[in-house]
């Protein structure tokens, strides 16, 4: 019911355009990379093509036959109180868990929530997810325009492929295993240009606190963040230049903004987040992600486009920051 309510096949089938736009784009930037030898490259591009991607939900949701075998052994009795039920639903969710010890991994099993808001990358199995409770507003919309979806869940999709080429995903190849399938020179540039990254996050105070982030910590998240806009960024540049990018919003403050200006207000918007200083100070050293607002403006600043997109004086305290790239 959540499903087709909440997300219908015209939604389904827009964000799967995205997602093989995405990877297309990320491809493109690989290729385009003159950090890493050529035998290293072909590599991480076999992985990048033989990444899987979980789109909304578990397809067998509608296959009858499939739903009647998976709740076959789920017996719940009419007269029986809330309570109960939920004590027996737990009761066979971790005797099925348990079940699992003992059979053989299945490539490619479906094992989230469709309405989870959240998004994943499985280093193992090579393998993204985007599920059906992240793809509404304001990450997604089909009915809105792609500057904005491309900027919101676009960027999400992107940052999702880069973790599978950060520095704890690129451990792992296109089959999952995890084996060093880099050369020794090109991962020693690998390194060092993650070291912008640790850098670049670890001297930032956290809002009007002496915290700070740390740049190690946080380095698979920020890796992902930045590669992810990137890619998201290249892929929507490019349905621009074929006329795909779509209509402007019909919102009316928005339209007076080009489309790679809404892009990069929809990133922003993706993580706007008021967060008071005790939940900052619990939070922040135990995070891999940095705190929203550091996440949004040195990507951000990172961006060659954005002091042009947006007239940014010389003197702007978002062009301070070393332009760190790594995908």
């Amino acid at each position: 019911m959540y499903i087709e309510h909440y997300f219908p096949q015209q939604s389904k089938d827009e964000v799967e355009m995205m997602v093989e736009k995405l990877k297309e784009s990320f491809l493109e930037m690989l290729s385009e990379e003159t950090w890493i030898d050529e035998k290293t490259k072909e590599q991480a591009r076999e992985k990048a093509l033989a990444m899987r991607q979980f789109v909304g939900y578990n397809p067998d949701i509608f296959n009858q036959t499939a739903i009647s075998i998976k709740y076959s052994t789920l017996d719940i009795p009419q007269n029986l109180s809330s309570w109960e039920v939920d004590v027996r639903v737990g009761k066979w969710l971790a005797d099925n868990a348990y079940q699992t010890l003992f059979e053989k991994n299945v490539l490619g099993d479906f094992e989230f929530l469709a309405s989870d808001v959240n998004a994943y990358y499985l280093p193992s199995q090579n393998t993204i997810a985007i599920l059906a409770g992240i793809l509404q507003s304001p990450y997604f919309n089909a009915t809105q325009s792609r500057s904005q979806n491309f900027g919101g869940i676009g960027t999400i999709i992107g940052h999702e492929i880069t973790h599978g080429f950060d520095d704890y995903g690129s451990q792992f190849d296109a089959n999952g295993n995890k084996r060093n399938w880099w050369n020794k020179a090109t991962f020693s540039n690998f390194q060092t240009k993650t070291q912008c990254f640790v850098g670049e996050y670890g001297v930032q105070k956290v809002e009007n606190l002496t915290l700070r982030v740390d740049g190690y910590k946080t380095l698979g998240e920020n890796i992902a963040d930045n590669g992810g806009f990137r890619a998201a960024l290249k892929a929507f540049q490019k349905l621009l230049r074929t006329n795909q990018g779509g209509s402007r919003p019909s919102a009316p403050e928005l339209q007076k903004y080009t489309p790679l200006q809404i892009f990069f207000m929809s990133y922003a918007y993706n993580w706007c987040a008021i967060s008071r200083p005790s939940y900052l100070l619990d939070s922040v050293p135990e995070d891999s992600h940095s705190p929203n607002r550091i996440r949004v403006n040195t990507v951000i600043s990172n961006q060659p486009e954005f002091e042009q997109l947006f007239n940014c004086p010389k003197n702007s305290k978002m062009l301070d920051n070393p332009k760190c790239t790594l995908w």
